[in-house]
Parts: C-alpha cells; structure tokens; sequence
C-alpha cells in the first residue's frame, strides 16, 4: 500500500497561508513482486479565492510508477480534501499511461460519491507502468460552506496479486 497526500490553501480576507505536505518515502518494495516509485507528489491544488460552487482543478498531478514481475490488481482510494470537521468535495481521476481509467471518491462533475476505483488484473505481469492521478476540487453553496485554511487529503494505492 502507498500513501501520498493532496493539498489546497483556502483564502480568507486576502491572507492566504502556506500549503501543509505530508513526507511520503519514494519507493515501496514489494518483494520480489513488484516496486512502486513517487514520481511527482503531492498533488497541488493552489488556492481557492472562497467564491460560492467555485471549482478549481489541481495545478499539477500525483504521478507513480508501478513495476512488476507477476499480474496485479490495483485499488485506488482517496477521499475529500479536510481540514478537521470541514470538508470541500473532491474527485479524482486516474490515468494509465494516458488512458483513463476512471474517477474514484466523486465523479467529475456532479461530485456525487463513487467510492474508490477497483481494476482487477488491472497491470498485467513484466511490464512498468505511470499512474498519473488529477483532482477536482469544488467548494460549497455558502462562503460559509467551508472554513478558510488549509485542507489535505490522502490517495492510497494498494497492490495486490490476485
């Protein structure tokens, strides 16, 4: 399983603060299966200006490299950017190589839930591939909707072998 975060700063009266990281190691070693690498992380989402249904797609993508000897089911999961009790909805979308291959807690654009993103025999065996991951972010109805700072989510990638 692989951890990696995804961040948003939140604007309030012009102050905008700086964008919290989580540290994620680089490589996970799955012995001698597979080995998947943090290309690019985390995922940047800028900063929201706090306008009603304001949607803002993240300025840059979560890229990781999954290498592997045998065929591999992949689940991604990931949930709605937080800051304590105060959520702003959030979709992802997940490509391979450049093929999509879904949207996983939201759709785009309805944000209504979808849960996470299942691919059985999703990579097959002896081949290296890029996962290159997008969020959506869209805030609430209300400047009240949500509460201004700094917001965080975490993506998991867990590989296994059917």
């Amino acid at each position: 399983m692989l951890l990696f975060g995804a961040a948003v700063v939140s604007a309030a009266s012009g102050n905008p603060s700086a964008p919290v990281f989580d540290s994620v190691g680089s490589t996970a070693e799955l012995y001698p299966w597979a080995r998947v690498s943090v290309i690019a992380h985390p995922m940047n989402f800028g900063t929201f200006t706090g306008y009603a249904d304001e949607k803002i797609i993240a300025v840059d993508n979560a890229i990781l490299n999954v290498e592997t000897n045998c065929l591999l089911d992949l689940l991604f999961t990931a949930g709605d950017l937080t800051k304590g009790t105060s959520t702003i909805k959030t979709a992802y979308n997940v490509r391979q190589d450049g093929t999509d291959l879904g949207w996983l807690n939201r759709d785009w654009p309805g944000y209504s839930y979808a849960g996470p993103l299942s691919k059985s025999g999703g990579q097959l065996a002896a081949t290296i591939k890029n996962y290159q991951m997008t969020g959506f972010a869209k805030l609430g109805p209300n400047v009240s909707s949500q509460e201004a700072g700094d917001y965080n989510a975490t993506i998991t990638l867990t590989v296994s072998a059917p």
